[in-house]
């Protein structure tokens, strides 16, 4: 009798509270830290801020059970090329110029950006997803201490963005990064309880 009811709880952990606590992971979340935007959906966190009067957008992303990392994301659009064009250049590595303008001695940071893709959101309208790029402890140190930054594409010989650069507040980053971590954190445990 005392087999059968262990045998009965653990059937009840497995067909109810695990199944739920999945479908809490998969839902997508969003909170707001001031200028900061951090969501969740699928098999990963992001958090990240969108540039003033420009249709770019500036984050990291955090995939579930690798937490310690955060891997740069960015959106940029283009009105005047098409999509099948900026194909041709998926896999491409790009530099990305970092500045923070409330540094005197206006120190530069090149990150080792990827182009990932690109989606067609009407016809003449392309938005570019650039990443993969870590940021070392100098950037994500001047990104919490500070309140804006500059990230630029230096050169683009092959004119594939017409927006290359874009200023994002960094208001917001630090609660927006510990809420991601987290998220991330909750996540991964829930994952690595379902695959075992």
């Amino acid at each position: 009798m005392k087999l059968e009811k262990t045998f009965i709880l653990i059937l009840f952990i497995f067909m109810f509270i695990l199944p739920i606590s999945y479908a809490d992971a998969n839902s997508k979340l969003e909170f707001k830290y001031k200028d900061w935007i951090v969501d969740s959906k699928g098999p990963s966190v992001r958090f990240y801020t969108k540039a003033d009067d420009q249709p770019v957008r500036f984050g990291w992303v955090k995939p579930f059970r690798s937490c310690a990392h955060s891997y740069l994301i960015m959106d940029t659009a283009s009105y005047m090329v098409q999509k099948d064009y900026l194909d041709q250049f998926e896999g491409k590595l790009i530099p990305l110029e970092v500045f923070f303008p409330k540094i005197h001695a206006q120190e530069e940071i090149i990150l080792k950006a990827e182009i990932i893709d690109s989606f067609t959101v009407n016809p003449a309208w392309t938005i570019t997803r650039i990443g993969l790029a870590q940021a070392g402890k100098r950037m994500n140190h001047y990104m919490e201490e500070l309140d804006k930054v500059v990230i630029q594409i230096p050169e683009d010989p092959n004119h594939l963005f017409e927006y290359m650069w874009g200023e994002f507040s960094l208001k917001g980053y630090k609660a927006a990064k510990t809420k991601a971590e987290e998220i991330c954190y909750d996540n991964s445990v829930s994952y690595v309880v379902l695959k075992n």
